[in-house]
């Protein structure tokens, strides 16, 4: 079964202040909740929250409570919410912050696809799919209106939706969408982009449930590729990658380059989330098949015994 990958949507304002004075305030505002964005990109969430509320009640002391930048401080404090699985209090804020900018911005203004957008990926995330969609289908509306200025948001909402059309049985439109992403970013970003994986890993599983093995494996590479020069050597992402590239090339016959994936990824998975995860069983099972079919059952016989005894020490839940 290959797996499917959403993206969260950056939030990226372009201010234009007419006033000297208001680029002094602004300063001291704008330092503070860059510095609260490094913090949780770093994965300090908690210490993020604290900055991240000081920098929304300064924008409120400074600005005014209906100023666009109170709106973004809102938005990244959803943010630091959601790292913390705190859902309920990043809906609120988000909701807030999308009010101030449609008074004062409008109601169908592109400026809005970025809080709209990350309002979708919550809903996403709390798997409350209609809600998700309804936001996706109002960002690409938007969009369509008025182009945004940050087209990998765009190209993230179009992945991300296609997943809900996927989870729905709608592959034909999750394809239709995932092409017009792949091609967003590429003519945004060039050929490379990391922003381009997570869609083509998605249309790659498309083709691979369709039995379009030769179709979808180029994607799965090129998908890989893309990922293993952005990321860090050691990020689970590359092993679920990894996994997928396998099953197309045990699908296709090619077994040595099957093998070399699997056990590639199970090195991963071992390394970083320990060698009784139930990821690793899934990991050990993949090669197992792999054997089976090559005809090595001697292989297979020892992984097989080493996934089950994780399964009955986990539980049959845990995945």
């Amino acid at each position: 079964m290959h797996k499917c990958f959403s993206v969260t949507c950056a939030f990226i304002a372009v201010l234009c202040l007419s006033a000297h004075g208001a680029l002094t305030q602004e300063g001291p505002w704008r330092d503070l909740l860059s510095q609260t964005e490094q913090t949780l990109g770093a994965g300090k969430a908690s210490e993020a929250e604290d900055m991240a509320k000081k920098a929304l009640a300064l924008a409120e002391k400074t600005f005014g409570p209906d100023d666009q930048r109170v709106a973004e401080s809102m938005l990244v404090l959803a943010k630091v919410h959601r790292a913390l699985e705190k859902p309920e209090e990043a809906e609120v804020f988000l909701k807030k912050a999308i009010i101030i900018m449609e008074k004062g911005k409008g109601s169908e203004s592109s400026d809005l696809v970025p809080a709209v957008a990350e309002l979708g990926t919550l809903y996403q995330y709390q798997e409350r799919n209609p809600e998700a969609e309804a936001m996706y289908q109002r960002v690409l509306a938007l969009d369509k209106k008025a182009p945004a200025l940050d087209r990998t948001i765009v190209a993230e909402t179009m992945n991300n939706l296609a997943i809900i059309y996927i989870n729905q049985g709608q592959d034909l439109k999750a394809e239709q969408l995932l092409q017009k992403a792949i091609e967003d970013a590429e003519k945004a970003h060039g050929p490379d982009h990391p922003s381009l994986a997570a869609s083509l890993n998605n249309l790659g599983s498309i083709y691979a449930e369709r039995q379009r093995f030769a179709e979808a494996l180029p994607l799965q590479k090129r998908a890989l590729g893309i990922l293993e020069k952005a990321s860090n050597s050691d990020d689970p992402d590359i092993a679920t990658f990894l996994q997928n590239l396998g099953e197309l090339e045990m699908a296709l016959g090619k077994y040595a380059e099957a093998e070399q994936h699997f056990k590639r990824a199970l090195e991963m998975l071992e390394k970083s989330r320990g060698q009784e995860n139930p990821s690793v069983a899934v990991a050990l099972e993949q090669l197992a098949i792999l054997y089976q079919k090559s005809g090595q059952p001697e292989k297979a016989e020892p992984l097989e015994m080493r996934a089950k005894a994780i399964r009955e020490k986990v539980g049959p839940d845990s995945e």
